[in-house]
């Protein structure tokens, strides 16, 4: 079955890469859509479409204490609309009906707000209860989402510590994940782990949640943004090139702060509102992987249906959502 399902999936992806005439694969221009607590109409999506957007990314969470390395979910209560099975059916149902496509992103929280990337389970508590729970969740989304036609399934999101810990469990999991899904996969690594992840032979698209620091300085120009992303692009090109797959940014966002391209993944909820400064950081972003054959497309961190109190009384966060970098988004997705 796996042999199968993978020759499956990798000739798609071959055909998908080699369209007639020589086109290339239509881009992914996506966002991630934010779990709405409540129920919401097509409207919802229709919003994401008329910036010329074309995937959308749904990310149930689960939560874990380190205390006892459980990760615990309950698809059928007690978390928001847009996390549980109803909600999830209705979004890819409404985005499909659009012509959009749809990845699967599970989204693992941790204790307080944790890294899930550095952590390692107590040497009391062991491997085993992390990885069963993990296993379960994972894998009731990858069932859930073959059922419902999810075009690109996330297996994990930025869990370096457990990937390189675990290398057996996980390319079990994989196998596991893969006979589930029957489609597409990809992996989302964290901005610095990307080089490291040993499976990325097994994946569809090289994921990258893109948060690099590209400049320390506060409102930096156009050119210095520029200047900082293309170190990295020129490693994830050879990183493109060695294991012969696309590079899909499967988050990808800045805050509306002066200084968001010194350390994109964090905020400041205190610090003034600067728009041209998170604009600007996009366009640099556009302006240098555009062009790039092996660049897949980029999911935009983040999307709401409705705009929560606090990111509203704010307005800082990473959604683009009223802000002029909305307009750079509406004329790269569009085509520039």
């Amino acid at each position: 079955m796996y042999l199968t399902t993978r020759f499956f999936c990798a000739l798609c992806l071959a055909l998908a890469l080699c369209l007639p005439g020589g086109a290339e694969a239509q881009r992914i221009e996506g966002v991630c859509f934010s779990a709405p607590r409540n129920e919401v109409g097509d409207t919802s999506i229709a919003q994401v479409q008329a910036i010329g957007a074309n995937w959308i990314c749904l990310m149930p969470y689960a939560f874990a204490r380190t205390e006892d390395a459980k990760v615990r979910f309950n698809p059928d209560g007690g978390q928001y609309w847009g996390e549980m099975p109803i909600g999830i059916r209705a979004m890819v149902r409404m985005a499909k009906a659009h012509g959009m496509k749809v990845m699967l992103k599970p989204h693992l929280w941790l204790g307080h707000g944790e890294f899930t990337g550095t952590y390692v389970p107590d040497s009391t508590i062991g491997w085993e209860p992390y990885e069963q729970s993990y296993q379960e969740y994972i894998l009731y989304y990858a069932k859930l989402a073959r059922e419902i036609g999810v075009d690109l399934f996330c297996i994990g999101t930025e869990m370096q510590a457990f990937v390189q810990a675990r290398p057996i469990y996980w390319n079990k999991l994989i196998d596991k994940i893969s006979d589930t899904f029957q489609g597409p996969l990809t992996y989302a690594a964290n901005w610095d782990e990307a080089s490291s992840f040993p499976f990325w032979g097994r994946m569809d698209h090289i994921g990258v949640d893109g948060y690099y620091p590209i400049c320390d300085k506060v409102r930096p120009t156009l050119m210095e943004l520029e200047a900082g992303w293309r170190q990295h692009a020129d490693e994830l090109e050879r990183l493109s090139t060695v294991e012969d797959r696309p590079v899909l940014f499967t988050e990808m966002g800045y805050c509306c702060t002066s200084d968001c391209a010194a350390r994109p993944w964090s905020s400041d909820p205190e610090a003034p509102l600067d728009e041209p400064a998170q604009a600007q950081a996009w366009q640099a972003f556009f302006n240098v992987y555009a062009d790039k054959p092996w660049y897949a497309g980029c999911f935009v961190w983040k999307w709401f249906a409705y705009v929560p109190k606090d990111e509203a009384r704010r307005g800082n966060g990473f959604s683009p959502q009223g802000r002029a970098a909305m307009d750079v988004l509406r004329s790269e997705f569009n085509g520039r």
